[in-house]
């Protein structure tokens, strides 16, 4: 939200959201050890261009997407704008959930995706193919 935004919603006590069509990405195959979080990326701007994904909401899964870093997933969804994605979400698994309880004063991160049914088009995406380690 912008700074006009957060005042409109001061103003009239309520803001309005377009929620946007959400697409999943389902990583298949296991990561090849020389593929990183930028060779993901650089894939899915391959396949997907600038616009294709444009005004959505994107999110990874799969077992090779489970398995990216803290700060592989960060490479990645700070490239969701230049896909033209509004968000790429990346679903945090246990283990990065205890990362942040140990990190910070919260210690309840339950999260949950309530959104999974309203998919407009799943994507498979074979992790070992069409992927140029080092490009």
């Amino acid at each position: 939200m912008g700074d006009q935004d957060i005042a409109a919603a001061w103003a009239n006590g309520k803001v309005w959201f377009k929620v946007p069509q959400s697409i999943k990405l389902n990583f298949t195959g296991k990561r090849p050890a020389d593929v990183t979080a930028k060779d993901i990326v650089l894939n899915l701007l391959s396949r997907f261009g600038a616009n294709k994904l444009l005004g959505r909401s994107v999110e990874l899964y799969g077992e090779a997407i489970d398995g990216l870093t803290i700060c592989e997933r960060i490479t990645i969804s700070s490239m969701a704008t230049e896909m033209g994605a509004i968000i790429l979400l990346i679903t945090p698994t246990q283990f990065i959930l205890d990362k942040l309880k140990q990190r910070t004063a919260m210690d309840d991160y339950s999260f949950s995706n309530v959104l999974y049914l309203f998919f407009s088009r799943p994507h498979l995406i074979p992790i070992n193919q069409n992927t140029h380690p080092g490009a």
